[in-house]
């Protein structure tokens, strides 16, 4: 459930994201595709096919990353390895979160330019300039 932050405006949590280890069955990838965020990036075949091989040869490793959903049960993490389950037909461990805030969408990714790439395909022409200034500020920090 979100609240208004009396303060500033924004929307606050007034209960934490749930979080549980469930195990992805191929149905289970296909009902999760169901609820894709439409503010997902393209997902990256390469990515997708490297996920494929990795289960198909039993090196999958479970690393604890999550499938992410928002506030409104929209995916907003995840969808390359709910493919890759479902095109595999095997199942596999995975960390399930649910009631992520919208706003967090934004931060996912940050320095990678992919996510830099969707991100801008939405903003103005003075907007896209300022984001790329960002972006080369905070890569060249770190």
């Amino acid at each position: 459930m979100l609240t208004e932050n009396q303060e500033t405006g924004s929307p606050k949590a007034t209960q934490p994201p749930k979080a549980e280890v469930i195990s992805l069955t191929p149905d289970l990838a296909k009902e999760c595709l169901m609820h894709n965020s439409p503010d997902n990036r393209n997902m990256s075949k390469r990515h997708l096919d490297y996920l494929v091989k990795e289960i198909q040869e039993n090196r999958w490793v479970f690393d604890g990353s999550p499938l992410r959903f928002n506030t409104k049960g929209e995916m907003i993490d995840g969808q390359c390895r709910c493919h890759a389950v479902i095109n595999t037909g095997e199942t596999i461990p995975v960390v399930k979160v649910e009631g992520i805030l919208e706003k967090t969408f934004e931060k996912f990714d940050i320095f990678d330019p992919k996510k830099a790439a969707s991100v801008k395909k939405n903003l103005k022409s003075e907007e896209k300039t300022m984001v790329d200034g960002q972006y080369r500020h905070l890569t060249e920090q770190n």
